[in-house]
């Protein structure tokens, strides 16, 4: 899944972001993650910050950190992914934050 935040910034700009997620039986390999990227005029991308959930099985746990933009950017792309064969995983409680 994904979210385009239409939102202009210059080159600095720090965000908080993190996300909740629960998993039952999520293998090692695919991706489990949540990433927030920054993407140019050109629709290039000008940072990318990622943050890795826990394989196996487990409740709601959070995981938070911090978005860089590299460039000046138009847009920002929140996702999260869940690219496995087998398993279940549930996102929850998304959130991106301008850092003060």
């Amino acid at each position: 899944a994904m979210q385009v935040v239409n939102r202009s910034g210059l080159a600095g700009d720090l965000y908080f972001f993190g996300l909740s997620s629960a998993a039952t039986n999520v293998p090692s390999g695919g991706k489990y993650l949540v990433e927030v990227a920054f993407y140019n005029n050109f629709n290039r991308p000008v940072g990318l910050s990622q943050l890795i959930f826990n394989i196996g099985t487990h409740g709601f746990e959070l995981e938070s950190g911090f978005a860089f933009a590299t460039g000046n950017y138009n847009k920002i792309i929140f996702r999260f992914y869940y690219q496995n064969a087998t398993g279940r995983a549930w996102f929850d409680d998304a959130f991106l934050i301008v850092a003060p």
